[in-house]
């Protein structure tokens, strides 16, 4: 089995032809389906899908990891590009408003007011669903590991409620390709990597062949302090032990200084991507 992976939108570019933002959009070809994991913060990945000779119409399905802008803000762009996709989600995801305290307080939420015409084409999901026989989504995702520092800023509010509530992340899904074994995207991994798999392996009996999609693993800027080095060290060092076969591929919401410490423990198992990268995954 082969998947065809592509990365449409990510923060950082190889090539000027490419738009980068603080976004991310994947593009995973199966056997069988053509899927957008995530439509990135604008319609930038519709210019970087034509580069790429993706066409946004042929998208089968839609998989919206979490409620944050940078996930979700293309996703009129995409509506009005593409009439036939399923949008997958969790049914959290739409119920709420997303800030980050971040340096200051600001809004992280789309704004837009969906017709009754795209919300038919919404499936919202409560629990672990299988989309196709090669296509899994997991909603609930088990904390056991710390979460990423990072979430310490980031905040939620009901729509009938102005208290701003901390981000449990009950909103983020993971989806997994493959039927004997996985592709694993992680979209930002805001419930923590080692959550993600652990979750995954708990699910589904299949090895983990690949892991794709931010960590959350943001570097310090100085005046707010995330992982320390250490911290960093001892993922990768679980990572190592617990999934020696499986390469990680990484970028958007991990900091280089990230990518660096984990490269020295994770070493070949570990590589970053960026906008036009694309890789052919073979099972």
């Amino acid at each position: 089995m082969s998947l065809f992976v592509k990365i449409i939108v990510d923060n950082h570019s190889q090539q000027d032809n490419f738009l980068t933002e603080h976004g991310i959009c994947v593009y995973v070809e199966t056997p069988t389906h053509k899927c957008l994991v995530d439509v990135g913060a604008s319609d930038k990945f519709i210019r970087n899908a034509e580069q790429m000779g993706i066409d946004i119409a042929q998208i089968d399905y839609l998989f919206l990891s979490h409620g944050h802008v940078d996930h979700v803000g293309g996703l009129p762009f995409f509506l009005k590009k593409n009439a036939k996709a399923k949008i997958i989600f969790s049914d959290k995801l739409f119920t709420q408003q997303y800030f980050s305290k971040r340096h200051s307080t600001r809004s992280i939420s789309i704004a837009y007011t969906f017709t009754e015409e795209e919300l038919n084409r919404f499936m919202p999901i409560q629990q672990t669903a299988h989309i196709e026989a090669d296509i899994k989504v997991i909603a609930q995702i088990q904390q056991n590991y710390p979460l990423p520092q990072g979430n310490r800023f980031l905040y939620t509010q009901a729509f009938d409620d102005n208290e701003f509530v901390q981000d449990d992340f009950s909103h983020e899904i993971v989806v997994c390709f493959g039927s004997t074994s996985l592709l694993v995207c992680t979209g930002c991994a805001h419930n923590g990597l080692l959550n993600m798999l652990h979750t995954v392996q708990n699910q589904t009996s299949l090895p983990i062949h690949t892991v794709l999609g931010g960590f959350h693993l943001l570097d310090a800027d100085g005046t707010y302090a995330y992982e320390t080095p250490k911290e960093i060290t001892d993922i990768a060092l679980t990572l190592t032990q617990t999934y020696p076969s499986t390469q990680f591929f990484t970028g958007h919401c991990t900091g280089a200084s990230s990518i660096e410490i984990l490269q020295q423990t994770l070493s070949s198992q570990l590589d970053d991507f960026y906008c036009g990268w694309q890789k052919e995954l073979n099972y």
